[in-house]
């Protein structure tokens, strides 16, 4: 029996609009974490640019690279005089130890300008990470930050073991199978509208409904030749990984040897699909070659699986276009 993409049932909501919620009903922080977190009252401190280095020297673990355009900004109004005393700074505290979780961009202007300036610190007491990354994506939600950054933010690196660069290119190869490698366009719903649309629902999606797979993939293609394991492309485009994404969703142990395989194809007979699909894959750009579309190259080394899966032999691929590749043993279709 083929393997099915589970759908959850999740309402899809035609052009979302962020509504704003009445100050009446606002919840702080605190409020919204409960137990085991706490917060402190908002504590009036001055902070001197030496102090502000020290709480600088141990921020949180997922914190988002410095804005150079933001940290401008700050500096301007302070050498301008438009500074407004009293903006806050938030501190996680675990144990003994604090881990600054908002606010760098405010301490790296007021060492720049060498001033001494009055800030509000929250400190939030937790007894885990895991709370502490919860109660950094509360804080930081209203920010202005990329997807990859909110996943980061979400833990999907440390879940998955992958490197900022890795986590991108998965996300991109989940997103081309829930597009069917552009055949889907925009028309989307459920699962796939959700990873789509909502950035801590792809992170959980990702690890979730995808994680084993991503990480069977690139345990699979480590060793390989030098020519496949490319920074930028070969068995590191998002088009293949999405492919090995769904052979390891129809047979783990299968996929493995398949694409261990493809990553030393020099080394097998001509008529294994491996080597037939490691050809393919060395010799072709992917990208538009030659005005071929995505889902052309997808059905191309997607036959090269089938054929491996099915222990048949495979010298010259041969894709018809009126008709769909269907992946062996899992219930998807390019």
């Amino acid at each position: 029996m083929t393997k099915k993409i589970g759908i959850p049932t999740i309402r899809k909501i035609k052009n979302p609009v962020q509504k704003s919620t009445p100050i009446a009903e606002q919840k702080t922080t605190s409020e919204i974490c409960a137990n085991p977190y706490d917060s402190t009252k908002d504590t009036l401190v001055s902070i001197t640019p030496a102090r502000a280095k020290k709480i600088l020297s141990c921020t949180y673990w997922d914190m988002r690279d410095v804005r150079k355009k933001k940290l401008a900004d700050y500096s301007a109004l302070i050498e301008q005089g438009y500074w407004v005393s009293g903006m806050t700074i938030s501190i996680a505290v675990i144990g003994k130890r604090e881990y600054l979780i908002d606010g760098q961009h405010r301490l790296l202007a007021l060492i720049s300008n060498e001033k001494t300036m009055s800030f509000k610190i929250t400190r939030y007491y937790c007894s885990t990470r895991e709370q502490v990354d919860t109660i950094y994506q509360i804080i930081d939600q209203n920010a202005v930050r990329s997807k990859l950054d909110t996943m980061m933010s979400a833990g999907s690196c440390k879940k998955l073991e992958l490197s900022k660069q890795k986590l991108g290119k998965a996300t991109s190869a989940v997103s081309m199978i829930y597009r069917q490698f552009g055949r889907a366009g925009n028309r989307l719903e459920g699962e796939a509208w959700q990873f789509s649309n909502n950035p801590l629902m792809e992170a959980i999606i990702l690890s979730e409904k995808w994680g084993d797979a991503i990480r069977g993939y690139f345990e699979s293609i480590q060793g390989a030749m030098t020519e496949m394991t490319r920074r930028e492309g070969n068995l590191n485009r998002s088009i293949c990984i999405a492919i090995g994404l769904l052979t390891f969703r129809a047979d783990p142990v299968k996929a493995y040897k398949f694409w261990k395989g493809v990553g030393k194809f020099h080394l097998l007979e001509e008529d294994d699909p491996r080597f037939t699909a490691g050809r393919y894959i060395m010799a072709t750009n992917m990208n538009r070659e030659g005005g071929i579309q995505r889902y052309k190259h997808a059905r191309s080394i997607l036959s090269c699986w089938n054929a491996y899966a099915e222990n048949r032999k495979l010298t010259r691929i041969m894709v018809v276009e009126k008709f769909t590749t269907k992946v062996f043993g899992f219930d998807y279709e390019i």
